[in-house]
């Protein structure tokens, strides 16, 4: 089923201290082993140690890193541009954990067989077999007889004579619908323009002719013979679905069970509280470029333009893939272009089906309070320090030369930017001040730890 390597280190036992002038802990693994296995990865954690048993397969490729276009307001002139973003995946991995990655990788690419050869052909074959077991029976027009007048002008009489009492004139081309047969060279027709229900016209003044009264229809019903075989047919394909399916879960799902001491349970449920701190914040950024100002007074005075984007996602449990299974909850993070989960032991990063990780270890999160020129809606849970003018004079008084000049806030927000030597770098901001900084502390010590 593969193969295993063995790699220990040598670190003491985990305890976690909170005070008021920050987190202390000790993180201790007897060692660390992973072998060939047939469901997944299985982690346990505790003062024993850590164990990993993983099943191994083929290393996947990669995808170059997503160039991201800057907002139209940023004057290309004016600005020296910065881009912020992770490096190749394949160059954030550690080389003690290609091994997990190339699993994930190699999940996350698994077409489905299920759809490729299931459902679609299973959804043309019944339709196929539906549409070729209905016979169809046409039921035919309906004709009506009428009597066109074919004289410049007719006179309608109430009797077949020329005494009758004249009802209307028909002119050429009048249309009557035939009452009854011809009586003495007199046409019996229904009127629709007189009181009286028929009338009389001479038979020489026009011709008959058919008409369509109701057009026939077409009606369809399955024929019996083939009604056994498509039920039949029916059960087999849905059996082969059901077949599909079961194989693509175990083909595409990836286990990871983490066994845990009752020490290390409170340390994650720690984990998780700080997270939810986080997740409150009111806005979470990302930063995508920075850009420095020569000529600050048209941008408010910023000595710098930032491009940021809103994150489109922060999950207290999310999994990398849709097939994985766990037991425990993992924080997720979903970036623009990247996706970052956050593992008891390390971090997983993801773009699309290609993946990286960072150990806590290796793991660098700088923490900085920045003052950002708001233009947007002021968040709740920000601090307003100061405010400015959108154009402003060198002495910083409002430039009266434009008319619409109005006064913007200056918020105190936070930074945080996770870097790692191999390539990772993304920074998040958040609206609350300090908003992240329990999480980020905790993810600190543990790294320090090991």
């Amino acid at each position: 089923m593969g193969w295993s390597f063995r790699k220990y280190a040598k670190l003491g036992p985990f305890r976690l201290n909170f005070s008021k002038s920050g987190i202390s802990a000790s993180f201790g693994i007897k060692g660390l082993r992973i072998s060939a296995g047939r469901r997944g990865t299985f982690v346990s954690l505790g003062s024993n140690g850590i164990y990993y048993r993983q099943k191994i397969s083929n290393k996947g490729t990669y995808n170059r890193v997503q160039n991201i276009r800057p907002p139209d307001d940023l004057v290309e002139s004016d600005l020296q541009p910065h881009t912020i973003t992770t490096a190749d995946l394949d160059n954030v991995t550690d080389v003690d954990s290609q091994a997990f990655i190339n699993e994930l990788e190699s999940k996350a690419k698994k077409r489905p067989l299920f759809k490729i050869l299931g459902l679609w052909p299973s959804i043309i074959l019944i339709a196929y077999s539906f549409i070729n077991s209905r016979e169809q029976a046409k039921v035919d027009d309906q004709y009506k007889e009428v009597f066109q007048i074919t004289k410049k002008s007719v006179l309608i009489r109430d009797l077949p004579s020329k005494q009758g009492a004249i009802l209307y004139k028909a002119r050429q081309g009048h249309i009557l619908e035939v009452a009854g047969k011809d009586t003495l060279g007199w046409q019996k027709v229904y009127l629709t323009d007189s009181k009286v229900n028929f009338g009389y016209v001479r038979g020489n003044l026009g011709k008959l002719r058919k008409q369509l009264k109701k057009r026939g229809y077409i009606s369809s019903t399955i024929r019996k013979e083939f009604l056994i075989d498509n039920i039949i047919l029916f059960i087999g394909l849905t059996m082969w679905c059901v077949a599909l399916y079961k194989n693509d879960l175990r083909r595409k799902t990836l286990e990871i069970y983490y066994s845990v001491d009752r020490e290390i349970e409170a340390l994650h449920k720690k984990f998780l509280e700080f997270f939810r701190e986080f997740a409150d914040s009111d806005k979470v950024w990302q930063k995508l470029h920075k850009r420095n100002v020569h000529d600050t007074k048209y941008h408010a005075g910023a000595l710098q333009l930032v491009s940021r984007a809103p994150v489109l996602g922060v999950y207290l449990s999310k999994n990398p893939l849709p097939h994985f299974k766990t037991n425990i909850s993992i924080p997720a993070i979903i970036l623009r272009n990247t996706e970052i989960y956050f593992f008891p032991e390390r971090i997983i990063l993801k773009r699309e089906h290609e993946f990286g990780t960072v150990p806590y270890k290796n793991l660098k999160i700088t923490k900085s309070d920045v003052r950002f020129i708001e233009q947007e809606i002021v968040p709740a849970d920000a601090t307003i320090v100061d405010h400015t003018w959108k154009y402003l004079n060198k002495n910083g008084d409002p430039d009266m030369r434009f008319n619409y000049n109005p006064r913007i806030p200056i918020c105190r927000y936070t930074d945080y930017e996770f870097e790692s030597d191999s390539g990772l770098n993304e920074v998040i901001t958040t609206s609350k001040r300090n908003g992240m900084d329990k999480f980020t502390e905790f993810i600190k010590v543990i790294g320090v730890s090991t």
